[in-house]
């Protein structure tokens, strides 16, 4: 799972606070890796001095699960690209990303390694400052955060908070493509009102793809930390994830419009089929 610490900034000195943190991952029986408010090099205070039961962090050899994170979703949205446009060719492409943290930075480096245009926003301006002056003006436009919904692209990366996606917003919506790592995207609070928003993000001819089905690079990375420890390495992982973001994404895209679904209400049927029908 993730980690999500809402609270004043943690120093990295703090034993107290981060001694908390991982009793409660030990107390719960899980093994987190870093997101919002938990930096990677809490994640090394962590290792050395409470519990090994935490994934990720600046010393780890797959260094942050943001990163495989991202790189994931950059597969996913090629896979989306070539569905739609015909072409993985990210350099004729605009994508907007919407927020530049542990994975948003990382996949803005990967979309523009691939040469795909950028309009960026995060609330914190020095980020999209540095990646202006990392790959140019002109590559990398920034857009005020409550404005990136209307901007001009081909791809929304959604990669901050949740609930972004309303009915309120489709209509302002100017994206062919949905596909970025942010968590619960779609304002709704069951399955049934997440398959159904999804249809009316369709209508409006957008694909979509629920996060879950493709923001899984870092769990994926989280898993080989977790099985091989300090033997772990890039080399082992990227397979991994091209499997599930590239070749099984793009398994479901197909599966869906064969059926004539969206891929959100697809992946659920696949999903429960395996976990409650004892498939897969």
């Amino acid at each position: 799972c993730k980690t999500v610490v809402q609270c004043a900034p943690v120093k990295l000195d703090d034993y107290e606070t981060i001694g908390f943190l991982s009793y409660v991952a030990d107390r719960t029986r899980n093994f987190p890796g870093a997101d919002m408010g938990l930096e990677e090099a809490m994640v090394d205070v962590i290792h050395e001095r409470f519990t090994r039961n935490f994934v990720g962090g600046a010393k780890s050899p797959l260094v942050s699960t943001g990163t495989p994170t991202a790189y994931g979703e950059l597969c996913s949205i090629k896979e989306a690209c070539d569905f739609l446009y015909g072409s993985s060719d990210l350099s004729a492409r605009t994508v907007a990303v919407q927020g530049l943290g542990h994975v948003g930075y990382p996949l803005a480096e990967y979309l523009l390694k691939e040469g795909a245009r950028l309009i960026v926003s995060d609330i914190e301006k020095a980020k999209a400052e540095k990646l202006r002056r990392a790959y140019g003006a002109e590559r990398v436009i920034e857009a005020p955060p409550d404005e990136i919904y209307a901007v001009d692209a081909d791809v929304f990366a959604a990669s901050a908070m949740g609930g972004i996606i309303t009915e309120d917003r489709i209509p302002r919506f100017k994206f062919k493509i949905i596909l970025g790592s942010a968590n619960n995207q779609l304002k709704a609070t069951s399955k049934e009102e997440e398959i159904e928003l999804a249809k009316k993000v369709a209508d409006a001819g957008i694909l979509f793809v629920v996060d879950w089905a493709h923001n899984t690079g870092g769990v994926i990375a989280a898993a080989l930390l977790w099985q091989l420890q300090d033997e772990a390495t890039e080399e082992q992982l990227k397979p991994r994830i091209e499997l599930a973001c590239r070749t099984n994404f793009r398994k479901l895209l197909e599966e869906a419009k064969q059926a004539g679904k969206t891929p959100t209400e697809m992946v659920y049927e696949k999903v429960e089929k395996m976990v409650y029908g004892g498939e897969g």
